[in-house]
């Protein structure tokens, strides 16, 4: 299974698939089952072989977790209140069984990119996506377990990410893989706590430079590797899927230059 962030350029799509999927051959050469999710570049994908006639209907027993390395100096209560907000709405728009129809937001079924305004110049952006292989409800148990896990592990960060089999979710203090180039940005919102006293937003702003050199553990992908048995599946959209029989790294190899030819 071969996929890309909807939207993806053709070129850039194939691209990505055909690195992911060379990663996923010298990572795990003699396994039967792997995976890699590829977000270091211009877009996002996804690149998935296994050897059972169908994957599981959700697959949560793997997963990559990964922040930077740099911690928010903020107001942690305020900046927690706008990304609880944000990833919670995404969740349950991405998840939907209509989704894809808002128009305004980068939105396609079982995907959604969209950015919240923190500051009059500063912004916190976030993604999530499912595969299409699974339904509604596991798409939003899975990106659900993705905030659970994240928030365990990296709360206080300046952006992560947590990659399962099934879906992906991701934010971070500026755009990433070309997902947010037709947002609209909205105002930052003003926030109270309990006594009704507005929460400040400010010193938000001096972060992304840290941020931005802080990205390196975010431009790995994340590949995991498991023995399977056959697989099959669909195609659609900027989604391709095969059906193939494993014989080896060389009938992979074929299956890449395939994906690639797809795209073109």
């Amino acid at each position: 299974m071969g996929m890309c962030i909807p939207g993806a350029k053709q070129k850039l799509c194939s691209d990505c698939i055909k690195e992911a999927s060379e990663q996923l051959i010298q990572t795990c050469p003699k396994q039967t089952s792997a995976l890699h999710w590829s977000g270091g570049g211009e877009t996002l994908c996804m690149a998935r072989y296994s050897n059972q006639p169908s994957f599981r209907p959700l697959d949560i027993d793997q997963s990559s977790i990964g922040s930077n390395v740099g911690d928010l100096r903020t107001n942690i209560t305020a900046f927690n209140i706008i990304l609880k907000r944000l990833v919670g709405r995404m969740i349950n728009e991405a998840s939907s069984s209509s989704s894809g129809d808002d128009k305004s937001v980068s939105n396609s079924r079982f995907y959604l990119a969209d950015v919240a305004a923190l500051t009059s110049s500063q912004m916190v952006y976030a993604l999530v996506q499912c595969t299409p292989d699974v339904s509604p409800s596991s798409c939003k148990t899975c990106l659900r377990r993705s905030v659970v896990a994240y928030n365990s592990c990296c709360l206080g960060k300046q952006g992560g990410y947590v990659y399962w089999p099934n879906c992906i979710f991701r934010w971070d203090l500026y755009p990433f893989n070309g997902a947010f180039d037709l947002l609209t940005i909205v105002p930052p919102p003003t926030l109270t706590n309990k006594d009704g006293k507005t929460i400040q937003t400010g010193a938000i702003i001096g972060i992304v430079a840290a941020t931005v050199i802080a990205i390196s553990l975010l431009a790995l992908g994340a590949a995991v590797c498991r023995r399977r048995k056959k697989y099959q599946a669909f195609a659609s959209g900027s989604e391709f899927l095969m059906l193939f029989q494993e014989r080896g790294e060389t009938e992979f190899k074929n299956v890449v230059l395939l994906v690639a030819k797809l795209q073109h």
